[in-house]
């Protein structure tokens, strides 16, 4: 480590040399060494960039460095406006600073601090609870624990459940923040006053924890570390993310620990970047054992934990020889997990063990293989169970950050925290809709005690219809951008002291009855050169709004009526035209058939296959013996000649493995076919709830296909600058071999890939875009909202509308169920788990990703084709184990027990 004694040691040798060139290069190097000093300083101190610390109870303006770890900490009263601070009674201690003191919340139900993030960034978010009988109420005892619910946002993280006054409870969550704040709430459930010791955010690099989502967050079960021979508790600084790594109490008479003082070599693309103090100790069986159990139960307090995601920690800490050997399985509840794992000398390395629920007690097991000659090792453990975050239920983020804003500037002291909307905490005077995300329609801070100026914030408040300032101390012009709040109805300023003149919009929304604005005229008002500029008060009058509705009405019908005159003069002539110019637009390559070829081709249009966009499909064989699928157009279909040219100029401009390959067309009068070739596999839909329903396909081949159809439409958007505007599982067909193509391009359109095309709503009913079918928008984010449908008819085998009692979108279904934590009740049971569990997960959140309501907010086509290599790949690694699975030996058994209901067993078990 560079001291600051080097420093004037260097100056002085350059002071000495007497020549001048010699004395720059001494200059110049020694100015880097000075640099890298700094470098290291500042990178040692950057390290903690991003750290919120927070000492709750502390008293206004607390700030220390703690001891142990270095780490800043402060008072919350920056963080939250309610609560009370106590400290615990001196007849406890506390076993960290921060623990000392706390805020008890005996007055409000829900009390929320208020976290300043980066939207879209990971964090570790950690709250920490130590009663100490600080109220002298003794609340905390076995029989009678004292309880209070904990919020990350708008969704339950835990039920805090707090039995002994003496223990420290820490619980941690893994998020990502879907706007620039996190809220972390504590609710009260009348089972004792909620309180908290210390409340910790600690950024993640994005790569940690990878299957942590905007959907998912993931709290911990417990990690350990495996291995120290005495008490150690692992954080900052060893760990940079500041995760508490506690210390496995073992039994060396079963146990023994081996360790290292090499460097472990982490992966930069590592998932976890586990520290090396963790990574160079390691448990393992004393004598010939050759099985290690972990066993966890389900936590009482715990009222979604639906789920688990368990990381195993395995580092060689050996250098083994040549006729060494350390390999073995890895079981979850008896089903093998991962086979044949070895773990690399001093290289990190982990294995994800992921399941359900299936009973109170779940076991993971480490099992010796035949050949190997040693037994089995663990290094380090997480556990952690996934949290269905309410994200459409949060107030929208232009809304918060207005609100807080205003909050802020005239520094209201309020029980205004956490989501302004939540249906159950709503914030005293403000209002809002019932849509998802909710916003702000009214905000009434009448009597607030509010002065200087009106503020610019209000002007974030997009849905606000009714503002009330009234009876305060404001003062200074009445601005203009309250006139930009178009969807301003009624606007209370009187009572303040506001002078000069109303903004002219203002008036004349007034004057026409669609604003109701009051506001007190005093003698230093500013009057314009006529009367009715000067300030007043006029009701809404609804008659007038009425009159101008009905006007507006009468001209739209007005405006149809000559459109349709006007198209019916033109239309003939256009549509021979535009016909003309498809047809010549049509590739050369493409053989055009007349009427009776196609009747020979099937046979007399024998053989019926399927319908599709614009009439019946037949089967038939050309004179090579090829088969193909000739769509015939029916005489019921008026947009026939339309949509038969525009989906053969389609086929014949784009060429990919994964679309329909187009061999021919038919324009012969009044007869109108497309010819392309024959997939005997049918369709998607056909296998997932249609005619070849009863031959299930596995997860992997469902997968395949899917990727197969993303990579299809990922050409047609980045390649063709095409919307197909009808992606359906119906329209993905399948090879002899199951390999996917895309058809049914009658509905495509090509599009600029700046400006968004406004078209007629076109498409099937339970796969348009929602926001397609409000703004009759369409671009390539449309489609991917379709595929995101087909991608939750895949995973649950259902169709896109369920019918039953209330019909039901998938999409509403899928989201239903994961918020109640059962991804079992999701996935199609045809499938009999055969599946990789995390494949699944990652696969349901991308269906989500694509379903989102805001197109913004979608991946694009070839985001979602690398998201469906990863399921695939993780889908394979199972399938390539589950053939390379051993035969299992006989094992010897002993059992520990640890806090939290886990413990470390080696057991003799037959298998």
């Amino acid at each position: 480590m560079y001291t600051t004694n080097s420093i004037p040691i260097c100056f002085l040798y350059i002071t000495n040399n007497q020549n001048r060139n010699f004395l720059k290069m001494k200059v110049s190097w020694c100015f880097l060494v000075i640099s890298a000093i700094c470098a290291a300083i500042i990178e040692g101190q950057a390290s903690m960039q991003g750290f919120i610390s927070i000492d709750c109870g502390a008293p206004s303006g607390t700030r220390y460095q703690d001891n142990s770890t270095g780490i800043f900490y402060v008072s919350d009263d920056s963080y939250i406006d309610t609560g009370t601070n106590y400290r615990i009674d001196p007849k406890y201690t506390s076993p960290s600073n921060q623990a000392s003191t706390l805020r008890s919340f005996p007055n409000e139900t829900r009390n929320c601090y208020t976290l300043n993030v980066t939207e879209g960034a990971k964090y570790l978010v950690r709250a920490t609870f130590l009663y100490g009988n600080y109220d002298r109420k003794k609340m905390a005892q076995t029989g009678t624990p004292l309880q209070f619910d904990l919020y990350i946002d708008t969704s339950l993280w835990l039920r805090v459940n707090v039995t002994d006054a003496s223990n420290e409870y820490a619980h941690e969550v893994i998020t990502v923040a879907t706007n620039d704040w996190i809220w972390v709430c504590l609710v009260d459930t009348n089972a004792g006053t909620p309180f908290i010791s210390a409340l910790e955010l600690r950024p993640l690099n994005r790569n940690l924890y990878g299957y942590a989502s905007s959907y998912r967050s993931y709290a911990i079960l417990f990690r350990l570390n495996y291995g120290p021979t005495e008490s150690v508790t692992i954080r900052y600084p060893d760990d940079q993310y500041d995760r508490i790594w506690a210390w496995y109490q073992y039994d060396t008479t079963i146990l023994k620990s081996i360790n290292t003082k090499e460097n472990i070599t982490l992966n930069w693309v590592d998932s976890f970047q586990v520290p090396n103090s963790v990574l160079q100790t390691a448990l393992t069986p004393v004598s010939s054992q050759n099985l290690t159990t972990v066993s966890y139960d389900d936590p009482s307090n715990n009222l979604n934990f639906r789920a688990y995601y368990a990381i195993l920690h395995m580092t060689e800490l050996q250098e083994l020889s040549e006729n060494q050997s350390r390999q073995y399985d890895i079981y979850l509840n008896d089903e093998i997990s991962e086979p044949a794992f070895m773990p690399k000398y001093c290289k990190a390395d982990h294995r994800y063990v992921y399941g359900y629920e299936t009973s109170s007690h779940n076991v993971i097991t480490l099992v010796k293989l035949h050949n190997s000659t040693l037994p089995p090792i663990l290094n380090g453990m997480e556990v952690y169970w996934p949290i269905t975050m309410e994200i459409n239920q949060v107030t929208t983020a232009s809304d918060v950050r207005g609100i807080m804003a205003v909050k802020a500037d005239y520094q209201i002291i309020r029980n205004w925290n956490g989501d302004p909307c939540s249906p159950n905490f709503s914030w005293h005077g403000v209002s809002c809709n019932g849509d998802k995300p909710p916003q702000i329609t009214s905000l009434n801070l009448s009597y607030s005690g509010l002065s200087g100026e009106i503020s610019d914030f209000f002007a974030k408040l997009k849905s606000i219809t009714n503002l009330d300032l009234s009876h305060n101390n404001l003062s200074g012009d009445i601005p203009e951008l309250l006139a930009g709040m178009s969807t301003l109805q009624v606007l209370n300023l009187s009572g303040n002291h506001l002078n000069g003149h109303v903004p002219e919009i203002l008036l004349k929304r007034n004057s026409t009855g669609l604003l109701f604005l009051l506001v007190d005229c005093y003698a230093n008002c500013e009057a314009n050169s006529n009367k009715s500029s000067m300030v007043f008060i006029k009701r809404i009058n609804k008659s007038s709004i009425v009159i101008i509705v009905i006007s507006a009405a009468v001209a739209a019908v007005v405006t149809v009526i000559v459109g349709l005159f006007l198209l019916l003069i033109f239309g003939r002539r256009r549509r021979r035209k535009g016909n003309v110019e498809q047809e010549s637009q049509i590739h050369s390559e493409v053989k055009q058939f007349n009427h009776e070829e196609l009747k020979d081709i099937t046979n007399n249009f024998s053989r019926t296959i399927g319908s599709g966009g614009f009439g019946i499909v037949y089967h038939g064989y050309l004179k090579n013996q090829t088969e193909v699928a000739v769509k015939a157009c029916t005489l019921e279909s008026t947009q026939a000649n339309k949509q038969f040219l525009a989906e053969v100029r389609s086929l014949s401009l784009v060429h990919h493995r994964n679309l329909v390959r187009l061999v021919g067309y038919c324009k012969d009068g009044v007869y109108l076919a497309v010819v392309y070739e024959y997939l005997p596999r049918g369709s998607l839909f056909d296998h997932l709830k249609g005619k070849d329903s009863s031959s299930t396909l596995n997860w992997r081949m469902r997968l395949n296909i899917l990727l197969e159809a993303a990579q299809a439409l990922d050409y047609l958007h980045t390649g063709c600058g095409m919307v197909h505007r009808d992606v359906k599982s119906s329209n993905i067909l399948l090879g002899q071999n199951f390999e996917a193509k895309v058809s049914d391009l009658g509905l495509a359109r090509m599009f600029s890939a700046d400006v968004n095309s406004i078209m007629t709503l076109s498409g099937t009913p339970g796969y348009i875009d929602p926001e397609y079918q409000l703004t009759f928008t369409l671009n390539e984010k449309s489609d991917v909202y379709s595929f995101g449908v087909i991608l939750m008819e895949v995973v649950t085998g259902e169709r896109p509308i369920l019918m039953g009692r209330e019909s039901i979108h998938i999409v509403n279904l899928v989201r239903e169920k994961l918020a109640q934590g059962g991804l079992d009740d999701v996935v199609d049971s045809r499938l009999e788990g055969a599946y990789d569990s995390d494949s699944v997960w990652k696969f349901v959140e991308l269906a989500m990703m694509c379903t989102r309501d805001e197109s913004a907010n979608r991946p694009t086509m070839a985001d979602v084709v690398v998201h469906l290599k990863d399921c695939l790949q993780i889908e394979e690694q199972r399938q390539r184990g589950k053939q390379e699975a051993s035969e299992k030996s006989d094992m010897n058994t002993c059992s520990i027990s640890t806090p939290h209901s886990v413990s470390v067993s080696f057991a003799s078990d037959s298998r």
